[in-house]
Formats: structure tokens, sequence, C-alpha cells
């Protein structure tokens, strides 16, 4: 009984919150067209591409005002008079009868709810939209419904003493992408649970065995890839990265989306953990997305689900990341998708030309080269070393006959080479047995293994170079 009345209340207070909210937003809706002239609208773009959010601001609003002229403009006894067709109407009618006090009160404060302008739409909405006013409030219930869901199985996955999410949580504070700092958690990725370990900053810890610091320790840097989403503290292969540095002790300070700028800007903070036990910084870029994310028209903010803040919040109520994430997706950011297929990729990498790919690639070189001298000062004897994956997509448009690709990801290897920003250089080896995770979008962690580049034949004679 006690739980009945506890999930009564959740959904009561669910209905209360979406009348309320949209009550509201009819209010700015309504101030921002009377502060609007037409012809103000006509000139003013910004304006004109917040229409399709306003219009869905009017559309909650009008939902609101039409299902309490049509349906509660009587008494609540009066109201529970009328029969009802369908479960739809009965539904609507217990949303609006929560409390009329409510209600009387919301349309009190807004003016606009009961202006000239909303009640004409709202008879029309009334008359001849009325299905689709119940499906788009059904729509978000069932929305909020598979968001509940989505969280107790997560949650119901893990040991109760480590938070479980549907994906992998991660956030966008101070100019860069993270991972929660300090934390135990597992997320789903595929069919499997993943369980990881955070350090100070967000960093994941990759391998902590037995005295691990005083055989030295390493510090990665990079996006998902280098992460290696399906790779947990319970995997029964080590990281990729081990198999360069073993039985070092790495921290990998990466996150999806994370490109070799926001990396820049998380050293520029001093946002990691670096000592006299530090023998290498490893810098991972992948020539699949990191290429793309150096162009000025890559903006990380719109690809990240979180804020810095929320990322704890998460923690406390693991159903509110739920949440969060479907905020995300309305607003247009894909969490672990991508509208981009293959080909798409492909053909913007091939669109770009290669003196411009080059140009990108020595701005991001100069601007590490200021943001680690600091760090090389204190540490002279550090190694700064990268290592290059392959594009996922690489094969795909090979197979299609696009073999001009493979010979432009060389170039590009050795260009960067060439430079001598770096001790050391590793391509990702070109395997039959590289395989890819089960988002089509990841090699596998354990079919991942480096080399260093064949340049031999690198002809730099039309690249530019650094200075």
């Amino acid at each position: 009984m006690f739980v009945l009345v506890i999930k009564g209340r959740m959904f009561k207070n669910t209905l209360r919150a979406f009348a309320s909210f949209t009550a509201i937003n009819a209010e700015k809706f309504c101030k921002l067209l009377r502060s609007k002239r037409k012809r103000s609208v006509r000139r003013n773009p910004s304006f004109s591409a917040n229409l399709g959010s306003n219009l869905i601001w009017l559309v909650g609003s009008s939902f609101n005002s039409c299902l309490k002229n049509s349906v509660c403009s009587y008494s609540s006894k009066a109201c529970r008079k009328n029969p009802f067709a369908n479960i739809f109407w009965s539904t609507s009618f217990a949303a609006c009868n929560i409390s009329i006090a409510e209600a009387n009160s919301a349309r009190a404060k807004s003016k606009y709810t009961t202006s000239r302008f909303l009640k004409p739409f709202c008879l029309l909405v009334s008359v001849s939209f009325t299905r689709t006013c119940l499906n788009i409030f059904f729509v978000y219930s069932a929305l909020l419904i598979t968001v509940l869901l989505r969280s107790f199985n997560a949650d119901a996955s893990a040991d109760s003493a480590v938070r479980c999410f549907s994906y992998i949580p991660f956030g966008s504070t101070s100019n860069y992408i993270s991972l929660p700092a300090n934390k135990d958690f597992c997320y789903r990725f595929g069919d499997e649970y993943v369980g990881i370990r955070t350090g100070n900053f967000g960093g994941k810890l990759l391998f902590e065995g037995p005295n691990a610091k005083d055989l030295g320790s390493a510090i990665a840097f990079g996006d998902s890839q280098l992460l290696g989403l399906e790779w947990g503290v319970n995997s029964p292969h080590p990281h990729h990265l081990n198999k360069m540095l073993p039985q070092k002790q790495i921290i990998a300070y990466a996150a999806p989306n994370n490109g070799p700028l926001e990396t820049i800007a998380r050293i520029q903070k001093g946002h990691f953990e670096v000592d006299e036990t530090t023998e290498a910084l490893i810098f991972g870029f992948n020539i699949g997305t990191d290429i793309f994310r150096l162009s000025d028209r890559w903006a990380p903010s719109l690809k990240v689900p979180l804020q810095d803040e929320e990322l704890e919040r998460i923690f406390d109520f693991p159903s509110l990341f739920e949440i969060l994430v479907l905020r995300a997706r309305l607003s247009g950011i894909l969490v672990g998708e991508s509208k981009n297929t293959p080909e798409d990729l492909g053909t913007l990498y091939s669109t770009v030309p290669k003196v411009q790919h080059e140009r990108n690639l020595l701005r991001w070189l100069t601007k590490l080269d200021g943001a680690l001298a600091k760090q090389l000062k204190l540490y002279p004897k550090m190694k700064i070393i990268l290592v290059i994956y392959r594009p996922y997509w690489e094969d795909s448009l090979v197979s299609k006959g696009h073999k001009s690709l493979r010979n432009s990801v060389e170039h590009l290897v050795c260009f960067i080479g060439q430079q001598n920003f770096f001790d050391e250089v590793y391509l990702m080896k070109k395997s039959d047995e590289a395989r890819l995770t089960s988002d089509r979008r990841h090699f596998t962690n354990d079919s991942i293994s480096f080399e260093v580049p064949n340049c031999i034949n690198f002809d730099a004679l039309d690249s530019i170079v650094l200075e």
C-alpha cells in the first residue's frame, strides 16, 4: 500500500509539473509575440530560428488551456458526470482536476492564457486538433515512463553500492569534456554492463596493480576510442595502452566527443595529476573524428548531454540522468548515436582540401606546444607520445572503391611525424582482426595494436612545415 501511495504521488506531481510548465511557457510565448512586430519578425533571423521552440510552448500551453476550458470549466462534480469515450479523455480529466486551485492560480498569473490571441487558437484546437493535443501529452507521458523504466533497469543490474547508468555519463566543464570524478560506477554498453573507477578530475584508471606507482606511471588524453567504452575493471584483457606500457599505472583523461582542443583546455587549467613518477604523456588522435574537431565549426557543447554540476547530482538521483539524456535528445544531441554514416564522414573528409587539414593540424600542435611548456620545464625527462587511431569508416569506404582514402590517412600520419613535436609516434595497425564494437563506431579494445608508421616514401614537398 505504501508503494502505491508513493507512486500515486509521483504521478500526481508529474501531472502538476506538466500543467504548470505549459502555463508558464504560454506567458513567455505571448510576451515574445507582443514584443515583436511583423516587420521585425521578418528581419530578425534569430526570432525565426527559435520559432520551432516557441510553437512547442504554444502547443503545450494551448493544450493546457483547452483542456481546462473544455473539460474542467465546470466544477469537479460536474466533470465527473461527463462520460468518456476512451481512456485518453479520462487521463486528461485526471490531469486537469489534480488541483483546480492550482489551475486557477496559473490562469490568474498569466493574463495571456485567456487573451484574445489564445482564445481563437484554443477554440480551433479543441474542435479540430483534440487528438493531436492528447497525443502530445501522452508522448511526454510515455517518454517519462520509459525514462523511469530504463533507470530502474540500470540500477537493478548493478551492486547496491555502485551506481549503474544506461550509458556512460559525461559532461562539459571548463571548456573540456570529462567523466565524473572520484566515482565507482557502471553503465550499459551494448549487451554488457561496464564498471569503471575514476580519480581526481575524472580520470579513468586503466591499471592500478600492486606497486604500480613504483614502476612508473603515464597520463593519457583522448576521446572515447582511447577511453575504451567496452573496457572496464572486470574485462579479461588489459587496456590496449597497457600493451604499450605494461605494468605502468595509466590514467586516461578521456571522454566521448573530447577532442584535441578540449585536451588543451584541460592542460591549461591544470586539471590532471602529474608528478615526478610520470614517465609519459600519451595523446590519442582519432582520425575518424578528431580531424573534424580541429575545425572552427566544432562546438563540443552541442555534443554533451550534461554540465559539470549535473554530473554530481546524478549519483544522488540516478533517474535524473535519464531525464537529462532525454532533454539532450529532444534538443538534438544524439547521446550514444551518430547521424553521420561512414559515407557521410568519408565525403566530409574528402571535401576538405589536404592543405586545410595540414593547417588545422599545425594550429593544434602550436597550441599544444604552448600548453605543455610548463610541464616540460618541470619534468624534462617526461616523454610526449602520440597514438593515432585509424578511421572506423576507412574499410567501409575502401571496399567501395575509395582506395585513395587510405593513402590520404597515411599522408596525415607522416605529416604529423614530420613536425618532430612528439618523441614517439605510433599508428594503429591495419589488420583483418580489427573489429568494431556494438555501436559500429569504435574499434574493440582487444583488436587494437600499434606500430611505428612507415614514412620513408612520404612526399613532403607540397606540405606545410611547423616553424
